[in-house]
């Protein structure tokens, strides 16, 4: 899961490319998904073309409902399909180079790698499940909430404070720090 604008989503994107290049005759498919409610296809294309995300395809999650029904709350989340029976054998991290604060020089763990090698050898899987890392998907209000005006103090200041600053501090993988008005 990806959205514009997510330094992990896209620092993650090389690695879905070895993904995909390396199990791409093993009938494996990736791609990524984009299911912030703010992104539109425009601005979501300009971020593939600066991004250079081809050939991975990009699935625009507009209604929000895919994310809705895997239950994913942060990009960079990453979800693997039997689709034979379509159920979820692994959901977390790529692998564990990303880590809170911190950002590893390569990763001891490929998640995903181990869990597509043991799922495609009909091995059970070891670790099916880990933390994605990446930031929070910003979802549509729906009913009656959906009417209501937005307020900074009530609504803007603790998104910014939940969902950016985390990684928006000195010493955190985000490109710069929200400490203060300027830029």
């Amino acid at each position: 899961f990806t959205e514009n604008g997510c330094p992990v989503a896209r620092q993650s994107i090389s690695k879905l490319k070895a993904l995909r290049h390396k199990y791409a005759n093993q009938g494996v498919l990736v791609w990524m998904i984009d299911s912030n409610a703010q992104d539109d296809p425009e601005s979501i294309e300009k971020e593939a073309r600066d991004f250079k995300f081809r050939p991975l395809p990009v699935l625009v999650d507009d209604t929000q409902e895919i994310a809705h029904m895997l239950g994913v709350k942060r990009t960079a989340e990453t979800i693997c399909i039997d689709t034979k029976t379509w159920t979820v054998f692994y959901r977390g991290a790529i692998d564990d180079q990303l880590v809170e604060g911190a950002q590893k020089p390569e990763p001891t763990e490929n998640y995903v790698e181990n869990a597509l090698d043991e799922f495609l050898s009909g091995k059970p899987i070891a670790k099916s499940g880990t933390v994605g890392r990446g930031c929070l998907l910003t979802f549509e209000p729906s009913g009656p909430e959906a009417s209501k005006p937005v307020s900074y103090t009530h609504e803007i200041a603790p998104m910014l404070r939940d969902k950016c600053v985390t990684c928006h501090s000195p010493g955190n993988i985000a490109p710069f720090v929200m400490s203060s008005y300027q830029k």
